[in-house]
C-alpha cells in the first residue's frame, strides 16, 4: 500500500492508552510528509494513480474529501540579485493530493525544504498555482490568498525593467554623512540594492534608526514618509528626525505625530502608533 507520497506506507501499533490501544494502521513511512492515514483491513482513503514523481497535470483527479483544508498563502522571501524573483509559500497541511500537485510544477519555479518540510514557488506561477487550487480542489480546500493590493505591487515590481544599482551613491544631509558609521553605510546600501525592501536586523544599539532615516533622505523623491512604531516610541523618533533632517531638509513642523484616528495625516513624515493602523485602514486614511 502506498500513501499520499507515493511511497511505501508502513504498518504501525496504536500504543496511546484507549479504545484503539493495540490496533495496526498504515501511515506514511516520513514522518510528516503527509496525513496519510489507514486502518489495517479497510480500504484505503485515497488510490494513487501513479507514482508523484511519474504525475502529470492530466493523469491528476483528486477525490473529495469530507474534510477541508485551508491552504494560506504568505510571502516567503524576495530575490533582487542577480534578477528579481518573489517567492511565495502555501501554508498547510501537506495532503498526498497536494504534494502531488505541487510536484507537477517545473523543478525551477519550485522548492521543496527538507528541512523545514516547507514548498516554495516562484511568484510568476502564483496565478496558475491559486486558480488551479480553486478548480481542481474546490471541494475540499479553502484558499485564503494574499491581499489584492500586494499582489498588484509584486506584478509591477517583477515587470519592471528597473535595473538594482551595483555603485551607490548616496543622497544624504551634510550632518548625516558626518555621523552615520562605515557599516551602517553598507546597511542603508543593502537595502537599496534590493529595490528598497529588506529589513535592518541589527543588534540594538547599532543604531537601525539612524540606517532608517538616511534611507528616508536617500529616497527623498518618494516621500511622504510613513513610520510605524509603539507608541513610546514615537516621540524618540521625532527627535532623531529632527536631529539630522531639520532645518536643511525641511522644518519641524513637516513632522506629524499621530495619537488618535482622528488626527490629521499631513506633512512630509507621519508617525503611526501600531495600535492606529487598523483603524486608520478601516476609515480608508491609510491606503
Amino acid at each position: 500500500m502506498n500513501c499520499y507520497c507515493g511511497k511505501a506506507a508502513i504498518a504501525r501499533v496504536v500504543q496511546k492508552e484507549g479504545e484503539n490501544k493495540g490496533k495496526q494502521f498504515f501511515s506514511c513511512a516520513s514522518t510528516g510528509r503527509c496525513d496519510f492515514f489507514c486502518w489495517v483491513g479497510t480500504k484505503p482513503p485515497f488510490s494513487m494513480q501513479s507514482t508523484m514523481n511519474g504525475a502529470s497535470k492530466k493523469s491528476f483527479s483528486p477525490s473529495l474529501s469530507s474534510s477541508t483544508h485551508l491552504i494560506k498563502i504568505y510571502v516567503h522571501h524576495i530575490e533582487a540579485i542577480p534578477v528579481r524573483r518573489v517567492w511565495f509559500a502555501p501554508l498547510c497541511a501537506y495532503d498526498g493530493r497536494l504534494v502531488k500537485f505541487f510536484s507537477n510544477f517545473p523543478s525551477r519555479v519550485r522548492r521543496y525544504d527538507d528541512g523545514s518540510k516547507l514548498w516554495t514557488f516562484d511568484f510568476i506561477v502564483h496565478e496558475d498555482f491559486t486558480n488551479n487550487i480553486k478548480l481542481l480542489f474546490k471541494d475540499w480546500c479553502t484558499l485564503e490568498d494574499l491581499p489584492r493590493f500586494l499582489i498588484s505591487g509584486f506584478r509591477k515590481y517583477l515587470d519592471s525593467k528597473e535595473e538594482v544599482p551595483r555603485d551607490i551613491s548616496l543622497n544624504l544631509s551634510g550632518l548625516m554623512l558626518d555621523s552615520i558609521l562605515p557599516f551602517q553605510i553598507d546597511g542603508v546600501k543593502f537595502v537599496i540594492q534590493h529595490g528598497g525592501r529588506a529589513m535592518i536586523a541589527d543588534e540594538m544599539g547599532c543604531g537601525k534608526t539612524i540606517q532608517s532615516i538616511a534611507l528616508i533622505q536617500h529616497y527623498r523623491e518618494c516621500w511622504p514618509v510613513l513610520i510605524m512604531a509603539p507608541p513610546n516610541l514615537l516621540i524618540q523618533w521625532k527627535n532623531e528626525i529632527v536631529k539630522y533632517c531639520c532645518p536643511d531638509l525641511f522644518p519641524e513642523e513637516e513632522i506629524a505625530v499621530i495619537r488618535k484616528a482622528t488626527d490629521h495625516l499631513q506633512g512630509i513624515v507621519c508617525l503611526v502608533p501600531y495600535s492606529l493602523v487598523e483603524k486608520l485602514v478601516e476609515k480608508s486614511r491609510l491606503r
